[in-house]
């Protein structure tokens, strides 16, 4: 991994907004412990060798992706429990507590925002956004397409398996890795071996799948996850933070 200041363009707030989501996703309000206990780890991080760009007024950047893997090898060697208990403990709760739901119907929100002014005015692009697969735990589907820019055109189409021999195509999640804090828990190890657990499923290789998002990705991005008032925004910026993509998913009925 390339990690320099000219990748530590993301502010200290919105690290601490993407670390605090990551950890604390169940656990939301004011009486929640979370922002603190997330300062407190960022602070424990720098001291054991996070790297940091500071601006002239003593603001603090980072590189999310320097951070995410700085936390897991940390939680990894046993030099920081955030990611073993925060991190994959929070991943492990909301699966857990999405397969003991008993069925209901719900709607979703989902946006996708794109950057645009890039590109000439009148160009013609084809957007792209995931939409949910039926599987054996979604089922009922109805899609309502909107777009919001006046002359834009909607088409649906619907779109992680793997070949195994002998079998043919099965459901594989990489997901695990996590959750078994690395291949550390057996019982998490292969939780997701030759099947999906009830999350949006949005691509189904080699036939389904969402495609090119339409816009230019740079050569050197990020990802940033935040919490919103309602639902979760995630967002991929290049290096300068300017915006290419973000989309926003919620639960509203």
């Amino acid at each position: 991994m390339h990690a320099g200041d000219r990748y530590r363009t993301v502010s200290e707030a919105s690290i601490l907004d993407m670390c605090h989501l990551a950890g604390w996703a169940c656990e939301s309000g004011e009486g929640s412990p979370g922002r603190a206990r997330t300062r407190e780890a960022l602070e424990h991080w720098i001291a054991l060798g996070l790297g940091v760009r500071r601006d002239a007024d003593g603001g603090r950047y980072f590189d999310p992706c320097e951070v995410l893997n700085f936390v897991k090898q940390a939680g990894l060697d046993g030099r920081d429990a955030f990611w073993s208990e925060r991190v994959v403990g929070t991943a492990r709760q909301l699966v857990v507590d999405m397969r003991n739901d008993d069925p209901h119907q719900f709607t979703v929100e989902l946006r996708r925002t794109f950057n645009t002014r890039s590109l000439p005015a009148g160009a013609a692009l084809r957007l792209r956004m995931p939409l949910p697969l039926t599987s054996d735990h979604l089922g009922d589907l109805e899609v309502h397409p909107h777009a919001a820019a006046a002359g834009a055109h909607v088409a649906v189409s619907r779109g992680a398996e793997a070949w195994i021999d002998g079998q043919g195509w099965m459901p594989f999640d990489f997901s695990r890795w996590e959750l078994s804090r690395g291949g550390q828990d057996p019982a998490w190890r292969d939780y997701f071996f030759g099947r999906i657990d009830c999350r949006l499923t949005n691509q189904c290789l080699p036939l389904d799948f969402t495609g090119a998002v339409g816009v230019k990705i740079p050569a050197a991005w990020h990802i940033q996850q935040s919490a919103q008032p309602v639902g979760v925004a995630v967002g991929l910026f290049d290096v300068e933070g300017k915006l290419v993509c973000r989309d926003f998913v919620a639960v509203v009925g």
